[in-house]
């Protein structure tokens, strides 16, 4: 089953998207905030981070920046939500290597499950994940 961290301050929609992502078969859990999403996802692996723009304390592209500069998630993917203009951020997420940006008004099932179907997959099928865990002091993760 594969694992997405919803990342936004706004919890309601967050417990939106989770109960949608896990009713499509994936597991899901929300993170607060950009410094809170950079600690999580440099102490544990994700398949997929779904990534508010604007959030109080870091904006999704100084996230997505801080995710691209670590070479332990310079590829993990990432899909920007915004209730800006899908279209002003849509260029300058790409050039950074996110690999969508969806409105948050059109977030339904039919928004989400292009990014969740691949994570459901047999895992025959699916593309190995990097561990993207640091191993600490005595831990060693293969």
């Amino acid at each position: 089953m594969g694992s997405v961290r919803v990342v936004d301050d706004n919890s309601d929609l967050c417990q939106a998207m989770i109960a949608m992502i896990r009713l499509m078969g994936a597991h899901a859990e929300c993170v607060p905030g950009g410094q809170a999403a950079l600690i999580y996802l440099d102490q544990r692996q994700v398949d997929l981070v779904s990534l508010d723009y604007m959030m109080p304390d870091m904006d999704g592209l100084s996230v997505l920046r801080r995710l691209r500069a670590d070479p332990q998630t310079r590829d993990l993917p990432v899909v920007i939500f915004t209730a800006a203009p899908a279209d002003e951020l849509r260029d300058q997420a790409a050039a950074m290597g996110a690999r969508g940006v969806i409105q948050k008004g059109a977030i339904s099932f039919n928004t989400l499950r292009p990014w969740i179907a691949p994570l459901i997959e047999e895992p025959a099928q699916r593309p190995t994940q990097v561990d993207r865990r640091r191993a600490g002091p005595g831990e060693s993760y293969a």
